[in-house]
């Protein structure tokens, strides 16, 4: 068998160009997919469920045939989470709290260590009442502490609207799963048992 020729001639062969070029490939893969993992961006999911405690309102029509309750939690969690993980939102959140007129008013929100939110909005579309509020500052979990001045029980309503809290993302944070934001608490009607 033959030795095969040794290249003499000056310059780069072919084989330092090839085996240079398989170590390079490599190293612009992992420099190319370098910078999307460094500049991933939060998903964040706002998340709101109401807490263990509150009160009940209702009332029995006047023939007696009927009655409705209404449930108010006495507070509001939310968590904001990135694929299963806490994380800040940013300042600037809204929390908008909906209600009837006929069976409450003069809301005030608490917030946990934070006083009373301030109301940036207010509007009455017929019976229903929607009140905004700011959330000036970041958060990774908050209590909501709503409390209404008046509160009607014992008055019938024969079709009392549901009372809703929603907390929405900061203007410019995207957030994708909407479906967790709020919380709708409908008034449940029944027949009297005589």
């Amino acid at each position: 068998m033959s030795e095969p020729a040794e290249n003499t001639s000056p310059g780069t062969t072919r084989r330092t160009i090839l085996r240079a070029s398989a170590w390079s490939l490599p190293v612009v893969a992992v420099a190319l997919g370098t910078p999307l993992a460094a500049a991933s961006t939060p998903i964040f999911d706002i998340i709101v469920f109401s807490g263990p405690e509150g009160s009940e309102i209702g009332a029995t029509s006047p023939d007696g045939l009927q009655a409705f309750t209404l449930q108010l939690p006495s507070q509001f969690d939310v968590l904001v989470e990135d694929r299963g993980e806490r994380v800040m939102l940013p300042p600037g959140a809204t929390v908008q709290v909906s209600f009837d007129t006929r069976l409450l008013g003069d809301l005030v929100l608490e917030i946990f260590n934070n006083g009373p939110a301030q109301p940036i909005s207010s509007d009455v579309q017929g019976s229903v009442q929607t009140v905004t509020f700011i959330l000036p500052f970041e958060f990774d979990k908050v209590l909501l502490l709503p409390s209404f001045g008046i509160v009607r029980d014992g008055e019938w309503v024969p079709d009392a609207n549901p009372y809703t809290v929603i907390v929405m993302s900061p203007p410019g944070v995207d957030e994708p799963n909407l479906g967790n934001n709020s919380l709708t608490i409908f008034p449940t009607y029944a027949p009297t048992t005589p």
